[in-house]
């Protein structure tokens, strides 16, 4: 029989952040569940897969929340990710860099490696 330390359920973006981390220790056996399959679904790996991910039950729990009393008792529908990688997996995959005077300015308010040049570097 199988024995684990931890047991992290869900291979999102936090649940794969969390087990690494733990496993850089060398001391724990941790197991991973994930209700989905792995990310080997072509349209996960481009910008345009979003379109097709977006309804697709086998990568996409397709939530919907209750009726908004607010919003014309509309359900809003709340994609989330079935797949190793989660929600990050079913995502458009946008891409952008922040502004160089945003990063520069926080570094000149007292927080050092926050610059422009050092943020770009990593």
């Amino acid at each position: 029989m199988e024995q684990w330390d931890v047991i992290v359920v869900g291979a999102g973006s936090a649940g794969c952040a969390l087990a690494g981390r733990l496993a850089l220790s060398g001391r724990n056996r941790i197991l991973v569940l994930e209700a989905g399959p792995r990310d080997l679904n072509p349209w996960l790996h481009v910008p345009i897969g979003y379109g097709k991910t977006f309804y697709n039950p086998q990568l996409n729990w397709m939530y919907r929340t209750e009726k908004q009393t607010h919003l014309a008792s509309r359900e809003i529908y709340q994609p989330r990710g079935k797949v190793v990688g989660g929600s990050s997996a079913i995502n458009a995959m946008v891409y952008m860099r922040g502004q160089p005077g945003d990063f520069d300015g926080w570094e000149r308010m007292g927080n050092p490696g926050w610059g422009w040049r050092e943020v770009l570097a990593t």
